[in-house]
């Protein structure tokens, strides 16, 4: 979804880019903490 997003970038105003590009900083970084989220988790019950 995001790779999508990207590309539909190229045919956005500036005002719309800089939007969008806020929307995909804010997604990936939920992304990426879910992630680390569940390798903390699986540390933990790796340890026990």
């Amino acid at each position: 979804m995001a790779s999508s997003t990207y590309k539909k970038m190229r045919g956005l105003s500036e005002d719309q880019r800089i939007s969008m590009r806020k929307k995909l900083f804010a997604y990936c970084w939920l992304d990426t903490y879910a992630m680390y989220a569940i390798y903390i988790k699986l540390l933990e019950i790796v340890k026990t």
